[in-house]
């Protein structure tokens, strides 16, 4: 279990987690947890990480808070993630438009690739397609209109397929879960899928509706679960908990058993300048 202290953190990112542990009574590590997981969504996408060994993988995270239900987890990480979340709404509003745009070009691409096909096909059926043909057949493969990419997409609940299926178009994607136990249960029966999607790896897998590929993905997933949740999991997966190696990066955080503190996020919110001025440095 990784506990992390406040100290480790930069300044603004410790001034912000004092405030709220102070003001609302919650666990420093959830705190720590909040802030720590905004930082990972802020940065993914922004740079890449240089292994010893050579190579490069991406900035990305798995961090995993486990807490009593009524402690103050959606709540405190939401504080945090606020600058991460207007950020998204705004990529969210500008590709509304685009996606509708982007779906039209590719239905008039698929139906005259589809007749530039037909056509192909006639001819190879009679005998050996011309050349021009079939470089007009490439030249339409070509031309084929690209996913668009988002700098980064939030999702807020997602299961594996659909997370697959998301990543497809906005291959930046953080994966913010309240209730991130059933998720996380999912990853762990095929942990290759997460750990590649972490590692910046390309990812392909059949589904239902077709072949789903995710090209140069920049991801982290923040998950929240019970204790109880959490315990039944590690042992429906005693097996495999380590043994894959993807549960063991997970940054996990839980209070101290001796956090006697008590969630004060019910009363009326006082003005947080710490917690602001660390979400504008993110907003930044």
């Amino acid at each position: 279990m990784t506990v992390l202290p406040i100290s480790s953190l930069t300044p603004i990112a410790a001034a912000a987690v004092n405030e709220v542990v102070t003001v609302f009574g919650v666990s420093p590590q959830l705190a720590v947890f909040a802030a720590d997981a905004a930082m990972a969504v802020a940065s993914q996408g922004n740079a890449d990480v240089v292994r010893p060994g050579g190579g490069v993988m991406p900035i990305s995270g798995m961090f995993i808070y486990i807490g009593a239900s009524g402690s103050g987890k959606s709540l405190v990480l939401r504080a945090f993630l606020r600058a991460a979340y207007e950020l998204d709404a705004e990529h969210k509003k500008k590709f509304d438009g685009l996606i509708e745009e982007h779906r039209i070009r590719h239905d008039l691409w698929s139906r005259n690739h589809r007749q530039i096909l037909e056509v192909y096909e006639t001819a190879r059926i009679k005998g050996k397609p011309s050349d021009k043909l079939v470089a007009k057949v490439e030249a339409s493969r070509r031309a084929k209109p690209e996913p668009l990419r988002a700098p980064r997409w939030i999702l807020t609940e997602a299961t594996k397929a659909g997370l697959l299926r998301t990543a497809g178009y906005w291959p930046w994607v953080s994966l913010v879960s309240d209730e991130g136990t059933k998720l996380l249960s999912e990853l762990m029966e095929d942990p290759g899928f997460a750990n590649m999607i972490m590692n910046g790896d390309s990812v392909e897998r059949d589904t239902g509706h077709g072949t789903k590929r995710i090209l140069d993905p920049r991801s982290s997933f923040i998950l929240q679960s019970h204790p109880g949740a959490f315990g039944k999991l590690l042992e429906r997966q005693q097996d495999g908990t380590t043994d894959s190696g993807f549960l063991p990066r997970a940054s996990i955080y839980a209070p101290l058993p001796d956090f006697q503190g008590r969630s004060n996020f019910g009363a009326a919110q006082p003005e947080l300048p710490h917690l602001a001025a660390f979400n504008a440095q993110l907003n930044a």
